[in-house]
């Protein structure tokens, strides 16, 4: 049952089985009710006959000649016979077939319910249908030795009801409805057998896509996800599979390639102080010289290799943050006090590009965060932020919020990326000036650190760039304040 093939074609087998089943029944039960109406209507139609034929002479019951010559009584093929008793039970009449045997009489038989009809056993265990209904015989007219007109019946004390029965055999009945539902059992299993092997073939060509698509899937390699999925169009229901398993081959080549991306810039990021401290040791090995030489010597190694820790510490937090493996401290948070704390640090560098910062946001708004994180997120901002702004432009914050969210805005002028150079903003080691010249501890890490950190506190961040020359950084985050 694990095939596919296997589940669908038996699903389709099963149910064109119970249909089958159903229509076959109904079919059968729909000609036996038929076949036993028009059975039931030559019976009926034979006791009216009969029950307007029996005369009675004084004790004596007797049913007139042309009746009792009637074929349907006198053919032992196809044998019909009827009885009459008085209601005691005395036989008093009998078709000539039955000889000296006798019909199964019903009792407890009521003149008003009309007649009955029954399927009983004859004297030799035969089935036949009978008929059974209490007639009041025709009696001579005593006037002149004629019939009366209209029957005179006696009255029920004089015991004039008689019990008539009408039977006529089943086995021929009984034979069609047997070829019937042969023929029924014959054509179903037939049509299942058929449809089994139409179904097999059905089935099989319907599932060939998908093995079409399994062996377009088999042929991509782990060095090349940019062979996609294609071919004939596919059925509808397949379409999803093949354009979802497309979009999940452009995310993996997405993911492969900035991951080359990143291990070439973390390459290049990393070789770049490396080969600034092998070359301040070559220099200073060069030749002797003073103490003063060495200790600048020493004081420049420092500074690289400090450089290098900060880099390998953000690595190490991205990756910690890639994996979820940090632990957070949600606490409530003042806003513009944590703006105020992040951008001392930042406040001389900014002197010096004489730079305008304004905090707008209002001392009253707070939110629920880890504040360690948060302060990376902030110190991140506003660094990019002095570090691209231009010589006398502006830095400002503001926040506002929205239902249960805050959002944090950072804005700073000056800016000359594209918008499709703003795409890239978030990618570790990505940086607009692409001879790398930046100094400092900017490696391209700060925004990719600022993206994750976001993430992992439940909020997310986005950059645009206005007509103005303006680059923004929008941080949502959860907010307290109701």
């Amino acid at each position: 049952m694990r095939s596919l093939q296997t589940r669908l074609l038996l699903g389709v087998v099963a149910a064109l089985i119970v249909l089958l089943a159903v229509f076959s029944t109904s079919v059968y039960w729909g000609f036996h009710r038929t076949l036993f109406a028009q059975f039931d209507g030559v019976l009926a139609a034979m006791a009216d006959i009969l029950s307007v034929s029996v005369e009675m002479d004084a004790n004596e019951v007797d049913v007139e000649l042309e009746v009792q010559r009637m074929a349907e009584f006198n053919n032992p093929d196809l044998p019909m016979n009827y009885q009459i008793w008085h209601m005691d039970g005395t036989p008093m009449a009998r078709s000539p077939l039955l000889g000296d045997s006798d019909l199964p009489r019903p009792s407890h038989l009521n003149p008003e319910e009309g007649p009955r009809f029954l399927t009983l056993k004859d004297n030799r265990f035969r089935p036949i249908r009978v008929v059974c209904l209490v007639v009041r015989p025709k009696v001579e007219n005593s006037h002149e030795g004629e019939e009366s007109s209209e029957p005179k019946y006696f009255m029920a004390s004089e015991r004039s009801d008689l019990v008539l029965v009408v039977a006529r055999d089943l086995s021929g009945l009984y034979t069609q409805l047997d070829t019937l539902s042969r023929l029924l059992m014959g054509v179903a299993l037939g049509t299942v057998v058929l449809s089994v092997c139409i179904g097999f073939v059905i089935v099989r060509q319907g599932l060939k896509p998908l093995k079409t698509i399994a062996g377009q899937i088999a042929e991509i390699g782990e060095h090349d996800l940019s062979v996609r999925i294609q071919g004939t169009p596919v059925p509808a229901e397949i379409e999803p599979i093949q354009m979802r398993l497309n979009d999940l081959l452009d995310r993996l080549d997405t993911a492969f390639q900035r991951e080359r991306r990143f291990t070439a810039d973390a390459a290049h990021e990393l070789r770049t102080p490396l080969a600034g401290l092998r070359s301040i040791l070559e220099v200073c090995l060069a030749q002797p010289r003073d103490a003063v030489a060495y200790r600048e010597a020493l004081c420049d190694g420092l500074s690289v290799s400090c450089e290098m820790q900060v880099m390998v510490e953000n690595l190490l937090t991205l990756a910690r943050l890639e994996g979820r493996d940090i632990l957070l401290n949600q606490e409530s948070i003042a806003l513009s006090d944590l703006v105020n704390i992040c951008w001392r640090p930042l406040s001389d560098k900014a002197l010096e590009k004489r730079l305008q910062f304004d905090n707008e946001v209002d001392s009253s708004l707070t939110c629920v965060s880890d504040p360690t994180y948060l302060a990376m997120i902030f110190t991140n901002c506003l660094d990019n932020a002095v570090t691209y702004t231009d010589i006398g432009g502006k830095i400002r914050v503001g926040a506002s919020v929205q239902t249960l969210h805050a959002q944090v805005i950072f804005t700073n002028t000056g800016c000359t990326l594209t918008q499709e150079e703003l795409i890239q903003c978030f990618d570790p080691f990505w940086r607009a000036d692409v001879s790398r010249s930046a100094s400092g501890n900017h490696c391209g890490l700060g925004l990719a650190l600022v993206k994750r950190i976001a993430l992992v506190l439940g909020g997310e961040v986005s950059a645009s760039v206005s007509p103005q020359h303006e680059f923004s950084l929008t941080l949502h985050l959860q907010s307290d304040s109701q």
